[in-house]
């Protein structure tokens, strides 16, 4: 059971209403007192006392005939406590009225205004047991829909930030609740959609309270896939945003042939890496999200030294094992978050998003590291081999906010590197 989710049913719905019942209550208890006082000292009584409208117009009346809708109007309990409150106003109106005229109220017309009071607490009390009883098997049958249903659930507060997913939507999207949890659905982005499409999207869920269609996400490990996406507002009592329901539902089956042919596009057919479509892709939506977070982002740029001469010494299938023993080892070495891709021939480039505390010592030891894992020998054919790598670096903003320039200042620190005795890593430098 998420009881986390229980937990914001709960105080969502039930604690906010019994609160504004409670606090109802201790004004009737004050107008009661006030009466009382009023036919005790003949203090002259309010306009409101006399008024035909007063059970209207006392702080309980004001909450029975605003929370009047279907969903209470069918407790029984809430029946009865409307009827034992309009009964007590007009008693009391009754007795004020003729106390007007000269006649002294009898003791026994107090002692019924006081026992319809006490009649109305106890009400009260079991119309809060009947909405609790009531909106917790409600919320029961909510959590077990929300938790074994196969579509994905997205719960968002009024200003877009999720409080709650269920496990389909860690399924599908490779976060977990704890790693979405007060974020904003755009870390699913893919880059795909313009603003334009987002200023669509809204404009319709609050003009209309819901939108629905196909969008483009991205999943944690960095993938992109199309899915059907059907968002809904969920309003309160005042007519105001609650929350955002996202549902993710399945893809359909014209949609998983997209999503194969758009692999078939964006997938290096040798290596399973991302291509230059792919890395270009992931190259912008990094620095997107380092821009808007203000984080760096690595461009590591690497080509195999020697590999030519590997190619035509041991043939082009031994050289074809070995692009992708190197290119397992890669992908092995890094984050789901980055991005490991095959830009052509024996050279890889590696996109690595930082968070905003990363040091530039932290990218070089990463960087030392790469080198010396590719370094390692290799068993390609039933033969242990030994290839080196060259390294160039280029970051981002420190070296520029253009995908391409990063991608040529990173292409010359390698060679730079390369130049410098190869099995190295440079990073680049304006001068």
């Amino acid at each position: 059971m998420n009881s986390q989710l229980y937990n914001q049913l709960i105080s969502g719905q039930i604690y906010s209403q019994l609160k504004m019942l409670d606090t109802a209550l201790e004004e009737h208890h004050r107008w009661l007192a006030n009466i009382m006082l009023n036919l005790t000292f003949n203090t002259p009584p309010s306009k409101n006392d006399l008024s035909e409208d007063a059970h209207y117009k006392c702080a309980f009346g004001t909450w029975y005939k605003q929370f009047h809708d279907k969903d209470l109007a069918r407790l029984p309990e809430f029946q009865a406590i409307g009827a034992i409150h309009q009964k007590m106003h007009a008693k009391t109106r009754e007795i004020i009225q003729r106390k007007q005229q000269k006649v002294a109220p009898k003791l026994d017309e107090f002692q019924s205004i006081l026992n319809l009071s006490k009649e109305l607490r106890n009400s009260v009390a079991q119309l809060k047991e009947a909405i609790k009883s009531d909106l917790y098997q409600t919320a029961r049958l909510l959590i077990e829909v929300f938790d074994k249903t196969s579509e994905a659930v997205m719960i968002s507060d009024p200003a877009a930030r999720i409080i709650n997913v269920n496990a389909a939507f860690s399924q599908i999207t490779g976060y977990t609740a704890a790693e979405v949890m007060g974020k904003n659905p755009s870390l699913l982005r893919s880059g795909r959609q313009d603003a334009l499409f987002y200023e669509k999207f809204w404009d319709a869920l609050n003009t209309t309270g819901e939108w629905q269609g196909e969008i483009w996400n991205r999943r944690k490990c960095g993938e992109v896939y199309l899915q059907w996406l059907s968002v809904s507002a969920i309003y309160n009592q005042l007519g105001e945003v609650h929350c955002y329901v996202g549902i993710i539902s399945h893809i359909r089956a014209e949609n998983e042939h997209q999503q194969w042919l758009y692999q078939q596009a964006h997938t290096d057919p040798l290596t399973g890496l991302a291509n230059r479509i792919v890395l270009n892709d992931r190259l912008f939506h990094a620095m997107a999200q380092g821009r808007r977070d203000q984080q760096s982002v690595s461009v590591m740029f690497l080509d195999l030294d020697g590999f030519k001469q590997t190619n035509d010494k041991l043939g082009h299938q031994f050289g074809d094992q070995l692009l992708c023993k190197v290119a397992e080892r890669l992908q092995g070495a890094v984050r789901e978050t980055d991005t490991v891709a095959r830009f052509g021939g024996d050279e890889f480039v590696i996109v690595m998003p930082h968070s905003s505390r990363t040091t530039l010592a932290e990218i070089e030891t990463m960087a030392k590291k790469l080198v010396t894992l590719v370094a390692l020998p290799y068993n390609v054919k039933d033969r242990e081999y030994t290839i080196s790598t060259s390294m160039g670096i280029s970051l981002f903003p420190n070296h520029g906010e253009d995908a391409d320039k990063l991608l040529h200042y990173a292409d010359c620190a390698l060679y730079t590197a390369k130049s410098s005795g190869k099995n190295a890593y440079h990073f680049h430098s304006p001068d």
